[in-house]
């Protein structure tokens, strides 16, 4: 009887520390898919406003969602820790894509600014009697090189 009891007790305790780790799971889990979405948002806002403190905001939240992913590794087995390292390693290529994608936009504003001021030039060249094969011909590029 005593044997019972206790063995009952052991199961009990090893059940409700089951369970508990479970939800825990589920809770981190659930909170990592949210963290997912709100880096998400982070990076789109970081590509349209290209305010640097936007980029730094989203950063920060892709190096919090490393670490929540490094911590939800030490509560799941072995066998599942190798999706969360390629979920990982996808979300760092995304991040690097948004780098690039965000100096390209810097790159590309510039040289629309560059490509106005050149464009100012050409009509104050014209106003001041400067003539352009353009003034003459509406598509100069269907001539050819001759």
């Amino acid at each position: 009887m005593v044997v019972s009891y206790f063995l009952y007790t052991e199961y009990k305790t090893y059940i409700d520390t089951k369970e508990n780790s479970g939800a825990e799971k589920v809770i981190e889990t659930g909170s990592l898919i949210n963290d997912v979405y709100e880096t998400d948002s982070f990076s789109r806002l970081a590509l349209l406003t290209i305010k640097q403190e936007d980029f730094d905001t989203y950063i920060q939240k892709s190096d919090s969602l490393y670490r929540k992913i490094e911590n939800l590794k030490n509560l799941i087995p072995d066998a599942y820790q190798i999706q969360l390292d390629s979920v990982k390693s996808l979300l760092i290529l995304k991040r690097d894509n948004i780098e690039e994608l965000r100096l390209l936009k810097l790159i590309s504003e510039q040289d629309n600014t560059l490509d106005e001021i050149l464009k100012e030039f050409k009509n104050m060249d014209r106003k001041m009697g400067a003539l352009y094969l353009e003034d003459f011909i509406k598509n100069p590029s269907r001539l050819g090189r001759k």
